[in-house]
């Protein structure tokens, strides 16, 4: 019979089979070590354990690996987990592990990459590395096909702005009878794109005039955590129309009545030409941006606007307000009281050197 230690803070598994011996690292804690040297020694025993090449089936590792990882991961980490492997099995119609390779996954990458960030990309491909090493660690491949895969190199964070009161205006006025709620409701709230397509009516305090951003069945929030925010007058009373026509749970649906949970950038990109506004810099999440940025630029406290918006550490609430906002310093500094000054010019004489600071 096998066993288990920790060396290093690091679990190991030590058994023997075929004779031989058999010691491994693996990632998790005593538990979770425990359950692979049960799987292990499982192997050993069926005669299954030294493979000779990797004709395992990847949806079977897939559901392995995915019920290891629930054990430890949030449910909103767990389900991007799970849908960066469901989309890479379904673009490339895997059936067996040993039908990955670097080829493939070069297929993958330029396929995704007309439709998303590197970033994204590299997340993906790394949740897939991880589905690998965790069928080598547990015996169920021989080795990882992709590992030598380098990250993609990421370009500069691109540049997000604000719109104007103008382009606010503009904006609703081009939108069509769907969207243009959609698009208020995150300039009224600060909501993420999650956290408005899974919007339900149960979510509205209807008395007390509040969101109620929180986890359901299918949703997590971001952090896991619940928030209010108060709903203004203008949007109030766009949501009670709503209600009055809506045969959803889903406060936003398309004609069919479906949750808006696909092609929100699409509409928005297109409300934008339509409405004839300048498309650079500007995204679902500058609505968000322009949110904050408003607050901030009004006077509200910093940490009454992370809590609103949900941001963990107010560094980011900050962060997107200096970037989206370069010229506020030169702003800020012009607004000092005792710059504007006017009164007896002799004040503010350099008598030694003959001449004024300023002209009154």
């Amino acid at each position: 019979m096998g066993n288990i230690y920790k060396r290093d803070n690091k679990w190991y598994v030590d058994f023997r089979t075929g004779g031989k011996r058999i010691r491994k690292a693996v990632s998790g804690d005593r538990q979770v070590t425990k359950d692979i040297l049960k799987e292990l020694e499982g192997r050993g025993v069926r005669g299954e354990y030294n493979l000779k090449d990797n004709k395992y089936p990847v949806q079977s590792l897939k559901d392995n690996f995915l019920k290891h990882k629930k054990l430890t991961l949030k449910p909103r980490t767990f389900e991007g987990y799970k849908q960066d492997l469901d989309l890479i099995l379904r673009e490339l119609n895997l059936k067996l592990v040993s039908d990955i390779d670097s080829s493939l996954i070069d297929v993958y990458v330029e396929k995704r990459l007309s439709r998303v960030s590197e970033r994204t990309v590299n997340l993906e491909i790394q949740t897939l590395k991880q589905m690998l090493n965790y069928g080598v660690e547990i015996g169920k491949i021989k080795n990882n096909p992709i590992t030598n895969f380098k990250p993609l190199e990421t370009r500069n964070k691109k540049f997000r702005r604000i719109l104007s009161d103008k382009e606010i205006e503009v904006l609703l006025r081009a939108s069509t009878e769907i969207y243009k709620p959609v698009w208020y409701t995150f300039l009224t709230t600060g909501l993420r794109k999650s956290e408005l397509v899974n919007l339900t009516w149960n979510d509205i305090d209807w008395e007390y005039r509040e969101l109620l951003i929180q986890s359901k069945e299918g949703f997590s929030t971001k952090n896991e955590e619940t928030r209010k925010i108060f709903i203004v007058d203008g949007l109030y009373e766009i949501l009670k129309e709503l209600k009055k026509k809506s045969k959803s749970k889903y406060v936003f649906v398309n004609f069919n009545g479906n949750p808006l949970k696909s092609h929100l950038l699409t509409r928005f990109k297109t409300t934008l030409k339509k409405a004839g506004l300048n498309e650079d810099g500007l995204d679902i999440h500058s609505l968000r941006y322009t949110f904050i940025s408003s607050l901030l630029r009004g006077g509200a406290n910093p940490k009454v606007v992370q809590r609103l918006v949900g941001h963990k550490n107010i560094k980011i609430t900050m962060e997107i307000y200096a970037r989206v906002l370069p010229n506020e310093e030169r702003h800020a500094i012009k607004k000092l009281s005792y710059a504007q000054f006017s009164g007896d010019e002799k004040v503010l004489q350099l008598e030694n050197y003959g001449h004024n600071l300023v002209t009154i």
